[in-house]
């Protein structure tokens, strides 16, 4: 705690600018498969429920591919400040468009966030790391505390985004979203003033001179190519949420708390609070381990997030089963919630291991580089996959479907764990 206060107050200004944003994406982001699906009559566009499935993971896609450029951009030409403050204005444009009722205003809408999200995310992160020397030990702190406001954030847009369209209408709720990016903006202007100094204001002179890579390197870099690859098949599973699942809320589930009928976001609520809690008894579980000399490799620790992955899908097989043969079934809730808690272990698990993986596996100089491709190739394919996945299960069977996941789970958990050995002999770490 006395090492979190010890933090420049920039760090949390930064953290508070990034909350807000979160807070802002994910009121549009758990609504987007409801808004596109619901009825013109119900402020919604209309669509089938294949097209706003698929939109869903699309979107996702684009969001995630674009800090690649983005981040680019601003380091090139922007600096991370103006790129920061112009990705807030485009995003926040973006949800007021959306308001607009019609087809057209909500792809432009939707792009404006996207190209939005690509200046302003890849500027804050930077900017936290721009606070501390490479040597600096609070830089692990400063950044726990920037990833506690993404959660944050998060748990706040997913709680009043379906709360506020479910009583006031969409349009609020997307008023709501751009408020959040202009509290973002008067943050990042405050903040300016009194503790960014110099943070986000410098530019690359030159573009960046990668080394030439040994043979080894070459062998390692592949390696972790190869592990974003096989992600892809839990990144598709991580899209479900904002997509399929969301949809099985709406319309197959019984969404009640005593005589309560409660939003369906409150679903990703839910899972939000699941991330804080378990990721706090996450690293306690990992002291535990490491003081009775146990240690959790890299390809140990996604083996046993696979598993749990295939641990939360198949308790959404009865919830599948039932909808597969009888379309109009509604039921209980906790096939979804029992997903929902399994799967948030899967994440802790998975997500800070790929990320850890890029800066052990590549040389220094190539680390950026590879979480972006992680990003891309991963998260991005990921969420266009899922968004085709949930779309095709309203045409095939969807039992089937998820069984083929399952299985390809199962195979990349055992797979990790073979692997694990000559991942430790080629790249040195664990």
């Amino acid at each position: 705690m006395t090492e979190t206060k010890a933090l420049p107050k920039g760090v949390r200004a930064i953290s508070t600018i990034e909350m807000w944003e979160r807070f802002s994406f994910y009121m549009l982001q758990t609504l987007l498969v409801l808004y596109a699906n619901d009825s013109p009559s119900a402020g919604g566009l209309g669509w089938s429920a294949e097209a706003a499935i698929r939109i869903s993971g699309t979107y996702g896609a684009f969001v995630y591919i674009s800090p690649v450029i983005g981040g680019f951009i601003t380091d090139k030409f922007l600096g991370r400040r103006l790129g920061a403050a112009v990705g807030a204005v485009l995003m926040g444009i973006g949800q007021l468009t959306i308001m607009i009722h019609s087809t057209a205003a909500f792809y432009c809408g939707l792009s404006l966030l996207v190209l939005g999200c690509g200046l302003l995310k890849p500027s804050l992160s930077a900017m936290v790391g721009e606070f501390f020397s490479e040597q600096d030990h609070k830089r692990h702190s400063a950044f726990a505390v920037f990833y506690m406001a993404i959660n944050i954030g998060g748990l706040m847009g997913t709680f009043l985004s379906g709360l506020v369209a479910q009583h006031w209408g969409y349009r609020c709720a997307f008023l709501l979203g751009a408020l959040g990016f202009i509290i973002a903006l008067i943050n990042l202007s405050l903040a300016s003033r009194r503790s960014l100094r110099d943070i986000g204001l410098r530019r690359s002179a030159d573009q960046l001179q990668l080394p030439a890579l040994t043979s080894i390197e070459k062998k390692r870099i592949k390696v972790y190519l190869g592990m974003c690859v096989a992600n892809i098949v839990w990144n598709l599973i991580y899209a479900m949420p904002f997509g399929l699942l969301t949809y099985y809320a709406a319309h197959n589930i019984h969404n009640v708390i005593g005589s309560y009928t409660f939003p369906v976001t409150w679903y990703l609520a839910f899972y939000s609070v699941l991330i804080i809690l378990f990721s706090l008894c996450l690293a306690k579980v990992y002291d535990y381990l490491h003081s009775r000399g146990v240690s959790l490799t890299v390809n140990r620790k996604l083996s046993l997030s696979y598993w749990f992955l295939v641990a939360s899908c198949v308790a959404l097989l009865p919830l599948i089963y039932a909808i597969e043969h009888n379309p109009s079934y509604i039921g209980s809730p906790w096939p979804l919630i029992t997903f929902y808690v399994l799967f948030c272990v899967s994440e802790l698990l998975a997500i800070p291991v790929m990320l850890a993986a890029a800066t052990q596996i590549a040389p220094k100089a190539y680390a950026t580089i590879m979480i972006s491709a992680n990003i891309s190739i991963s998260w991005g394919l990921g969420s266009y996959l899922g968004g085709e996945f949930g779309a095709l299960t309203l045409h095939y069977s969807a039992m089937m479907l998820f069984s083929i996941v399952i299985f390809v789970s199962a195979l990349l958990a055992i797979g990790h764990k073979r692997f694990d050995a000559y991942y430790e002999r080629l790249t040195g770490v664990q």
